[in-house]
């Protein structure tokens, strides 16, 4: 466990508790609408690192952790070609701002920003105003059902998990048709689906963590195929679990998803498998 996690346990107790049947049956004090959590994502904003020396004109990674593989999607899609990442559940836009040093042809990137918390909108795009190509993250304060347009990435970093049925709920933003999907810090592993209580800066909101073969088989059912994944090391969860919840429903760490679409996997392999005569 890190420092920072110690001092967080240390101040607000641990961060998950308790089996529910569902999640009605845990007390949702939506800590996502308080100063508290305004606070710490300015914070996190402000803490953002300056771009990296790029090597050979390349512009770094932000991380070897899980910002480093949506970078890298992000970086393979956009050489020659416009890419729109929407970033779902993405509240201050956090995670695109982090990712634009590390983008080697900004401007044909835009990131998308959907979330139910207008107020955090204000902080991100007051922020995109400071950094370069900050003009590259838009907000979007209606609901993500009237979005318009291709998706090149859909982007999802951690918010899956408080979706009221994350699995039904990513199979309904499957059909509108990305390119790809960037899943980072699941909560899923070789695991009973179940909810939980997670403390939030001292709040209560309910939390699901997901048997990722459920997973994976809801994508599959959608059209879309894992097409790498990985565990996010940097993100260790060994401590934060209370004693009331069995070993049986814990993950060490949480994951990283990359889906694409069957068809374009499959029209891939069509084109490997002609090239080499088979």
């Amino acid at each position: 466990m890190t420092s920072a996690r110690r001092l967080r346990k240390h101040w607000w107790g641990v961060l998950f508790s308790g089996v529910f049947p569902d999640r009605r049956s845990v007390p949702d004090e939506n800590p996502w609408i308080g100063p508290a959590w305004a606070d710490l994502s300015q914070r996190k904003l402000r803490a953002i690192p300056p771009a990296a020396v790029p090597v050979d004109g390349v512009p770094a990674a932000p991380t070897l952790g899980y910002p480093a593989v949506t970078s890298l999607v992000i970086n393979l899609m956009s050489q020659d070609r416009p890419c729109r990442v929407v970033d779902f559940g993405g509240g201050t836009g956090y995670e695109c701002f982090r990712l634009l040093p590390s983008l080697s042809r900004p401007e044909n990137v835009s990131f998308h920003v959907f979330d139910s918390n207008r107020a955090l909108f204000d902080l991100g795009q007051a922020f995109g105003k400071t950094v370069p190509h900050g003009d590259r993250v838009f907000f979007h304060p209606d609901s993500f059902d009237g979005w318009e347009g291709p998706i090149d990435i859909l982007h999802i970093n951690t918010a899956l998990q408080y979706l009221p049925d994350p699995i039904a709920d990513l199979a309904g933003l499957l059909r509108r048709g990305p390119q790809c999907v960037v899943l980072t810090r699941l909560l899923a592993g070789e695991i009973p689906t179940f909810t939980t209580c997670q403390n939030v800066l001292g709040v209560r909101t309910p939390c699901t963590f997901l048997n990722v073969r459920d997973l994976v088989a809801g994508c599959a059912a959608a059209g879309y195929r894992v097409a790498f994944q990985a565990p996010c090391l940097e993100e260790d969860l060994t401590g934060d679990f209370a004693p009331d919840i069995p070993a049986s429903h814990r993950i060490p760490h949480s994951l990283t998803l990359v889906l694409h679409p069957m068809a374009a996997a499959q029209a891939c392999a069509s084109a490997t498998a002609s090239d080499q005569g088979l």
